[in-house]
């Protein structure tokens, strides 16, 4: 079977390492696992313009050296462009480093998007983007289309969403055509939303759950714990974590507030509040729940964290809490379940999927419940002890491999449709 998949998604987070959220991790981890398959004829491409195509292929040179999966060319540079966008061109590099190289770019720039596809031949049984709209019909060159849709965030909680991600959202929707494409889901929860919302016909969803990569597991060195804490400013204190980009879906002016609580109402409690994550939209609750909190100096932000560094912050905190108000599937949750953390988390769409009876599930708008449970979780040794155990064991019911068996069968049950 000739699989295209497009993988656009993957080179923006390698050109920018803070680009390497949930999709990033869930779009390399099927690749790989895609990769590793021998009854797959993979090729990987970028179904978009061409600065995203050199991108991606910066990605497939450097995830894959021995260009096995190959990366197979759609778009042909200009001439103004063939330098920069050869694999191993620093145009970006250089872009930064001057501003001559910034004006020449921004001249430059507008020639990728209206580029036209080459006509190299990459015809294949199963074009899948992974993230990006599907291209039009005649561009793809296969038998059926597949594409992944991991949420419909704009459309259960619009509120939650800017406006640049509303639109993107709807492009990769507009470009599904239900009498003819198959979709991709991580979660029963999303199919039954597509099925909802969308029309989408249930036989045309594949539901291919997710799992954490394998650089997430339990740290028991002190010292690298220690290492990782101070690289990014953390304290040698006992700590409640949540990973997640700061944005109102993720539930965080909550979180702060009732960390605030239990601090203010448990003399003695000995806990911070380590956040982990990049700076997203709409932050202005969650920055003024900040401020007005009297424990403000126990709530720690920590911005971006390298994935090299994110096992060891997972290992030591004493819970994990993750109160978001709507999840696709939730990668955060398994990471900390698969290091050893005990979970906090909702009990709204897909979380009780992933978390089965591993963590502590409630209403993320339950302010009682949610301080409550702080509480219980944090001081109970014996409690936690247990939690991490069931935690590991239930993060090892996922695998990328599985991942891969689902996405290959539907690719079948595609074919023989089609």
């Amino acid at each position: 079977m000739r699989v295209a998949l497009d993988m656009s998604v993957l080179g923006d987070g390698y050109a920018d390492a803070r680009g390497r959220t949930g999709v990033f991790r869930a779009t390399e981890g099927v690749v790989a696992a895609l990769a590793a398959r021998a009854d797959l004829d993979l090729r990987l491409v970028s179904g978009h313009d061409l600065a995203r195509e050199a991108r991606a292929r910066n990605y497939a040179v450097q995830a894959y050296p021995a260009g096995v999966p190959p990366f197979v060319s759609r778009w042909r540079a200009p001439a103004p462009l063939a330098g920069v966008m050869r694999p191993d061109s620093r145009w970006r590099e250089r872009a930064r480093a001057s501003a001559f190289a910034r004006a020449v770019w921004s001249v430059l720039k507008p020639l990728t998007r209206t580029s036209r596809p080459s006509l190299v031949d990459h015809r294949a049984d199963v074009y899948h983007s992974l993230w990006d709209p599907l291209p039009p019909i005649e561009q793809t060159h296969a038998r059926v289309r597949v594409l992944t849709l991991y949420d419909l965030v704009p459309l259960i909680l619009p509120e939650c969403v800017e406006e640049s991600v509303a639109r993107y959202h709807h492009e990769i929707r507009a470009s599904f055509r239900s009498e003819h494409d198959w979709l991709v889901c991580p979660s029963a929860s999303v199919r039954d939303e597509l099925v909802e919302h969308l029309g989408v016909p249930p036989a045309r969803v594949i539901l291919a759950p997710l799992a954490a990569d394998a650089r997430f597991h339990p740290e028991a060195d002190a010292g690298v714990r220690a290492r990782a804490r101070a690289r990014y400013g953390l304290p040698d204190a006992p700590y409640l974590l949540s990973v997640a980009t700061i944005e109102p879906r993720k539930n965080l002016a909550h979180l702060i507030e009732c960390f605030s609580r239990v601090v203010a109402e448990t003399p003695g409690f000995d806990l911070h509040l380590v956040l982990v994550g990049r700076e997203g939209w709409k932050t202005e609750r969650m920055r003024a729940a900040h401020a007005a909190s009297a424990a403000r100096r126990r709530i720690h932000f920590a911005g971006y964290v390298a994935d090299e560094d994110l096992s060891a912050i997972y290992s030591g905190a004493r819970a994990f809490a993750y109160m978001s108000l709507y999840e696709g599937f939730g990668l955060p949750v398994l990471e900390a379940m698969q290091c050893g953390t005990p979970v906090l988390a909702s009990d709204r769409s897909s979380l009780p999927e992933v978390v089965g009876d591993a963590g502590v599930l409630i209403d993320p708008t339950d302010a009682d419940a949610l301080c409550q449970a702080i509480v219980a979780l944090v001081g109970d040794t014996t409690g936690r002890a247990a939690r991490r155990l069931r935690g590991l064991a239930r993060a090892a019911e996922f695998s990328w491999s599985r991942c891969a068996d689902r996405l290959v069968e539907g690719y079948r049950r595609a074919l023989a449709s089609a």
